[in-house]
């Protein structure tokens, strides 16, 4: 049995604790705060109790900034601890999930996992730090260290992953709430784990909205339009020379199952899911698109390179 601590929050309104851990563990529906993670709750009652957990992973130790939050926790998700410092679960488990979305932290806070060899999985954003970005390449590179969103692994795109039909594609499009560096990664993590790709260049145009317009090495572009405050939506449209294909994404727990499930099997096959070059390639996608819209230019991920 693999035993996960898990770290977890930043954002007070950052489900993925809860998320992860009802999905490894199982969960006391009785003992869930509903009323503060209402998406969450909403998808695991519609879900049979052996859709639940991860054969051979327990999460086993938690750390949060809110020991609050953390007894909420392990009284919802069946963890059997809370650990004072994150950094004390070194000697005590196997792996780490850091389950926070405040980029500016994941070095510090992964750093003494990954130097004392546990692998980690790091939500999403990994860095929007080029030079932190290059730290933690070889750990990418080496298995030691996985990164996505959950969007990478969404159910509604198994279709065009099984039987593409859409011929040459001419232009994808993406639609999605909130903020482009937090919230546009969903889409290209789908995208990229669908129909891979290299980009090229970003250009952003900033406003009330944020429109990302990315250019690729296969001749179409991709093109992320963020919302900032909006109602739900995270959108895609691919549009082929032969067919079209539209989908809203909203299958969380089965992408977040995917992901976990895709984590446990690196720690306990070495079986890296995808090529680590991707994340490196999306964060350079971020970055680029931060620095566009500042500077009001394309920016060429040549830029960013070594």
């Amino acid at each position: 049995m693999i035993r996960l601590g898990l770290i977890g929050l930043a954002r007070e309104n950052n489900g993925h604790p809860f998320s992860y851990a009802s999905i490894i563990n199982g969960v006391n529906l009785k003992a869930f705060p509903k009323n503060d993670w209402r998406v969450i709750y909403n998808y695991l009652i519609t879900k049979h109790f052996s859709d639940i957990g991860i054969n051979g992973a327990r999460v086993t130790h938690v750390w949060t900034q809110s020991k609050k939050i953390s007894n909420t926790l392990i009284e919802t998700c069946y963890i059997d601890n809370i650990v004072d410092e994150y950094n004390e679960m070194i000697d005590l488990v196997d792996a780490i999930i850091l389950a926070r979305d405040d980029e500016n932290n994941h070095l510090v806070m992964a750093k003494p996992f990954l130097e004392n060899g546990l692998k980690v999985f790091i939500d999403k954003p990994l860095t929007l730090d080029i030079d932190e970005l290059e730290y933690f390449t070889p750990f990418l590179l080496s298995g030691q260290l996985m990164s996505c969103s959950g969007m990478r692994y969404c159910s509604e795109l198994d279709v065009l992953r099984t039987d593409n039909n859409l011929g040459n594609i001419k232009l994808i499009t993406g639609t999605v709430i909130n903020d482009w560096e937090h919230y546009g990664i969903h889409l290209l993590e789908a995208i990229i784990g669908t129909i891979p790709f290299k980009p090229i260049s970003v250009w952003s145009h900033l406003n009330t909205t944020m429109t990302v317009i990315i250019s690729t090495n296969l001749d179409f572009k991709i093109i992320i339009n963020t919302l900032y405050n909006s109602s739900f939506v995270f959108d895609i449209s691919i549009l082929g020379s032969d067919n079209n294909f539209d989908a809203t994404l909203q299958d969380n727990f089965s992408a977040f199952k995917r992901t976990l499930s895709s984590f446990v099997k690196l720690v306990n096959d070495d079986i890296i899911p995808y090529d680590p070059q991707q994340t490196k390639d999306l964060m350079k996608i971020l970055i680029a698109g931060r620095i566009s819209a500042k500077e009001s230019r394309e920016v060429f991920i040549s830029e960013l390179n070594d």
